[in-house]
């Protein structure tokens, strides 16, 4: 079931998978956390990490894939 906001159910997903898109970005990896009006999402690039903090409002597209 999913929460009555959307800030409420990405706080209760922190810790898993998503992929995500903005107008210009699009990222996969680790819902790191919340702060106030955004989002971390650290991106594992095969050699480094890299950390990508989003506003909430310039999300356009997201999604939980199931790892496997």
């Amino acid at each position: 079931m999913f929460s009555p906001t959307f800030r409420e159910e990405l706080a209760k997903r922190v810790g898993q998978l998503v992929e995500l898109e903005t107008n210009d970005l699009f990222v996969s990896g680790i819902l790191g956390g919340l702060k106030d009006n955004s989002i971390v999402v650290v991106e594992f690039t095969g050699y480094s990490n890299v950390t990508h903090f989003i506003l909430i409002a310039d999300i356009n597209f997201i999604r939980f894939p199931i790892a496997s």
